[in-house]
C-alpha cells in the first residue's frame, strides 16, 4: 500500500453485509478478495443488555467499597501511632493506589456512557439517555453535550478545523496526555453554555440542557453527599480519585487518535451533529469508514472487558452503531486485509506516541499498518 507524505492513510472499500450474508473486500492493488461474515445491520445486533447493566452495577459497587475502604484504612494507619511522616506517607501510599483503581472504573463507566451516546448501551433510546446521563454524572460530564461533541467527531474525525476533539490532544505530547481530559471537559462545558445562552427556546433544547443540568448535579450530590454520609471523607477519596482521573484517561484516550496521519475534510463546513436515530431505526454507514482515522490498542482481554473494547477505536469509528461486543470478531476477521494501525498494549502505544505530533507523518505510520 503505498502512502505519501502528502496522502492520508485510506483503508481499501468494502461493504456492510446484511444478516446472513458475506461481504467481499474490494482489494487492493496487490491483495486478493477475502470474504468475512457475521457482521449484522445495526437494527438486527443484538445488545448485550444483562453485561453491560452487570458491568454498571459491578463497578459502581467497587466504586463505594473503595472508598470505605480507603477511608477505614487511613483511620487504621492514624491508629497505630507512627510518626506524622511515617503516618501521611503511608496514608498517600494507600490513597494513591486506591484511587487510582477507582479512575479504571470510572473510565470503564464512562466507556458505558459512549455506549448510550450511540444508542447500544440498552435496546430503548429512554434507558440509554437515563443511564448514559447517569453515568457520565460519574465524571460530571453534560450528557447530551457530550453527545452533540461525540457524535461530531465522528462526523469529521481528525480533520484539521473540523474535528471538535482536535484541541484535546493537539499539543505536544506531554501537554496532551496531562491536560487533554481538562481541555475536552471545558470543551463540553463550553457547548453546555452556548446552547444554554443561545438556544434554550429552541424546540427540544431547553428539555436537553435541564436534563444535563440534573445529571451534573446528580453526579455532584453523589461525591458531595452521598459519600459523606456513608461517614467517608471526600478528602481521602474523591479529591485524589478526580486528581488521577486525566492521567488514567491518558492513558486510554492518547490511543484514540494520537499521531493519526490527517484525514482529507470532505467539506469546509463542521455540520454539528446533535442527535441520530436509533440504529433500531436507521442508521447509514459511517461517513469516514474507508479512512484511517484511529488507532487499535491489542491489549488484554481482562482489559477489553473493563474498558468495553474502547481499544478498539478504529473498528468502532468504521462501525459506529454496533456494540462493542462485536468490535473483536470485526476486526479479528478483517484485520488481514483491512488496513489498521495497530498498537501492542497501551504502554506500549504510549511509547510510540510519545516522540510524535497529533498529526502524523503517513510515511512513520506504515510501520504500524496491519496490512501494508
Amino acid at each position: 500500500m503505498a502512502v505519501s507524505r502528502r496522502t492520508h492513510l485510506r483503508a481499501p472499500s468494502y461493504h456492510t453485509p446484511s444478516r446472513g450474508t458475506a461481504a467481499q473486500h474490494t482489494p487492493g492493488p496487490s491483495m486478493s478478495a477475502r470474504p468475512y461474515t457475521r457482521l449484522p445491520r445495526p437494527r438486527d445486533q443484538e445488545i448485550p443488555q444483562a453485561e453491560n447493566l452487570f458491568k454498571i452495577f459491578l463497578f459502581v459497587t467497587l466504586l463505594f467499597l473503595s472508598f470505605w475502604l480507603t477511608q477505614a484504612t487511613v483511620d487504621w494507619i492514624e491508629g497505630l501511632g507512627l510518626g506524622p511522616t511515617a503516618t501521611w506517607s503511608l496514608i498517600c501510599l494507600v490513597v494513591s493506589v486506591l484511587a487510582t483503581a477507582n479512575c479504571f472504573l470510572l473510565v470503564g463507566l464512562g466507556v458505558l456512557a459512549h455506549e448510550a451516546v450511540h444508542k447500544v448501551l440498552f435496546k430503548r433510546v429512554f434507558w440509554n439517555d437515563l443511564a448514559g446521563g447517569l453515568l457520565w454524572a460519574m465524571g460530571l460530564v453534560p450528557f447530551y453535550a457530550n453527545r452533540q461533541f461525540h457524535l461530531t467527531h465522528h462526523r469529521h474525525a481528525h480533520q484539521r478545523r473540523l474535528d471538535p476533539e482536535n484541541p484535546t490532544h493537539n499539543h505536544p505530547f506531554w501537554v496532551a496526555f496531562f491536560m487533554g481530559a481538562v481541555i475536552g471537559l471545558f470543551l463540553q462545558y463550553r457547548i453546555f453554555f452556548v446552547n444554554l445562552f443561545t438556544r434554550a427556546f429552541e424546540k427540544g433544547f431547553g428539555v436537553r440542557l435541564a436534563k444535563d443540568a440534573l445529571f451534573v448535579l446528580a453526579g455532584a450530590v453523589f461525591y458531595l453527599v452521598v459519600i459523606p454520609a456513608m461517614g467517608v471523607s471526600p478528602l481521602y477519596t474523591v479529591a485524589p480519585t478526580l486528581l488521577i482521573l486525566p492521567l488514567v484517561f491518558g492513558l486510554r484516550a492518547m490511543s484514540d487518535h494520537y499521531a493519526i496521519p490527517e484525514v482529507t475534510p470532505q467539506t469546509t463546513r463542521r455540520q454539528d451533529v446533535l442527535e441520530e436515530p436509533s440504529p433500531f431505526e436507521k442508521a447509514g454507514p459511517a461517513p469516514l469508514r474507508h479512512q484511517i482515522t484511529g488507532w487499535v490498542v491489542e491489549t488484554s482481554p481482562f482489559l477489553e472487558w473493563l474498558w468495553s473494547h474502547v481499544n478498539l477505536h478504529e473498528v468502532h469509528h468504521k462501525h459506529p452503531y454496533l456494540a462493542h461486543t462485536y468490535l473483536k470478531q470485526i476486526y479479528h476477521e478483517t484485520r488481514d486485509h483491512v488496513p489498521y494501525l495497530v498498537a501492542r498494549g497501551f504502554i506500549g502505544s504510549l511509547r510510540n506516541l510519545r516522540t510524535r505530533t497529533y498529526y502524523g507523518d503517513p510515511d512513520d505510520m506504515k510501520q504500524f499498518l496491519s496490512v501494508h
